[in-house]
């Protein structure tokens, strides 16, 4: 993801929120476990709010392209 320009990269430890707010919705990422490079992250949102995994998303809506 580091080739997407405009990004923001943050570091958070086990238990530690990001909060996100597009318009009036809030969007909340917790960093639920992080082990061996996995990381189990739990998302709250209204339920008007879509939340997809990359490949799901991918399939559907192809806006770019990851590099890794």
């Amino acid at each position: 993801m580091k080739d997407i320009k405009g990004t923001l990269l943050l570091s958070r430890k086990e238990g530690e929120n990001i909060v996100i707010m597009a318009g009036n919705q809030q969007i909340i990422i917790n960093l639920e476990e992080a082990t061996k490079g996995k990381a189990k992250i739990r998302l709250c949102a209204s339920p008007d709010v879509k939340i997809y995994r990359e490949e799901i998303f991918k399939q559907e809506n192809c806006v770019f392209t990851i590099k890794r």
